[in-house]
């Protein structure tokens, strides 16, 4: 199935790349996938500690609208502890839907009091962790 998947770094452009993928991929693959992105940026400190995946459910429009669908951001769930930039731009498609009222929490007045994205981010243009 065709899959676009967006790698977005704390620092610098988020790219763009399509792949096929099973319609519900295997966590496996997933992993093979996602972890060498994930770890390209890591201080050589940070990378004796691997990667732990953390899978993010957020809203997404990949035509750059506000058609708004559920999709899965892959996260690195030790960014805390290892220190990682935070992600402006990841930060703000995960609490898109607190803030539209999506997710059934009230949306605070102050979107900096929900949880931020830290380190690189790869957010898929649909649910692949199953």
């Amino acid at each position: 199935m065709k899959t676009r998947m967006l790698i977005i770094p704390p620092l610098g452009q988020p790219t763009i790349t399509g792949l096929d993928l099973p319609p519900e991929p295997d966590f496996k693959a997933i992993v093979r996938l996602v972890t060498p992105l994930l770890m390209n940026n890591l201080d050589p400190k940070a990378l004796a500690f691997g990667i732990n995946l953390e899978r993010v459910r957020v809203l997404a429009d990949f035509d750059g609208g506000i058609n708004y669908q559920p999709t899965d951001m892959i996260v690195d769930a030790d960014f805390k502890s290892k220190r990682l930039p935070r992600n402006e731009y990841a930060t703000t498609i995960y609490r898109r839907a607190t803030m539209l009222g999506r997710t059934g929490r009230p949306a605070p007045s102050d979107p900096e009091t929900l949880a931020d994205i830290c380190g690189t981010a790869v957010l898929f243009d649909r649910r692949v962790w199953f």
